[in-house]
């Protein structure tokens, strides 16, 4: 007959307990999976020089006809003369978003972190209703036909 403290130590079923915990705890902490956010605005994609320039630029209230501008391969953007207090979020190339900047102050320049690709800006607030958050990934970027 075997004793108690045999069959609490025996190999296959200690191991295979300690071994899902091990696995659970690699998965949880070594593998991030980022959100998909899917939004439907009409966002105005800031191509030419002038529509780069000028952007947000002495606007009082928002232009009704977009809900937003994306600046593609901009690192950067000021807000001097820019009365809104857009929402800043900073992309990259993936179009992950790697800094939300909320009702951004005028007259400031903000700079993105390293591996920006773009920036979209949006109405005041817009980001907190839509549930945007660092990490997630905006998806209307790859299908839109203005892009």
């Amino acid at each position: 007959s075997r004793s108690r403290n045999a069959r609490k130590t025996s190999f296959p079923p200690y191991f295979l307990y300690h071994a899902r915990d091990f696995f659970n705890y690699f998965w949880s902490h070594c593998f991030t999976v980022h959100p998909s956010v899917n939004i439907k605005p009409d966002i105005f994609i800031a191509k030419s020089f002038k529509d780069r320039l000028i952007g947000l630029m002495g606007r009082t209230v928002w232009p009704g006809h977009y809900d937003g501008i994306y600046f593609p391969r901009c690192r950067s953007v000021h807000t001097f003369f820019t009365f809104l207090r857009p929402d800043l979020l900073f992309l990259d190339k993936n179009h992950k978003i790697l800094r939300v900047d909320i009702s951004a102050k005028p007259w400031q320049v903000f700079i993105g972190p390293i591996y920006t690709d773009g920036c979209l800006e949006i109405p005041p607030e817009a980001a907190r209703q839509w549930g945007l958050k660092e990490g997630d990934t905006i998806n209307w970027l790859r299908n839109n036909p203005r892009s």
